[in-house]
């Protein structure tokens, strides 16, 4: 993560009141994504992803979160029938 987007990922946990953040594996349409975390029990949202390409920082639309579990579903469930059949 370059200098600047790190401070862009910051100024997000900041102002979302969160504690820190994850990064999550795979990288997920050209981005690296990062998972905010509260060390408090929170009421229950949405969970929403930060999308990092370069400098460029956002946090995701539901509709992306989404899209990236079930991206990360297929994979897990694709490595656990790989490993299964070898």
């Amino acid at each position: 993560m370059t200098p600047a987007a790190q401070k862009k990922v910051d100024t997000i946990i900041k102002n979302i009141f969160a504690a820190g953040y994850n990064r999550l594996l795979p990288d997920w349409n050209g981005c690296e994504v990062y998972e905010p975390y509260h060390n408090e029990d929170r009421y229950l949202e949405y969970p929403t992803v930060i999308l990092v390409h370069g400098d460029y920082v956002r946090m995701s639309t539901r509709a992306e979160c989404q899209e990236y579990l079930q991206y990360r579903k297929e994979l897990s469930e694709s490595r656990s029938a790989t490993d299964k059949a070898g």
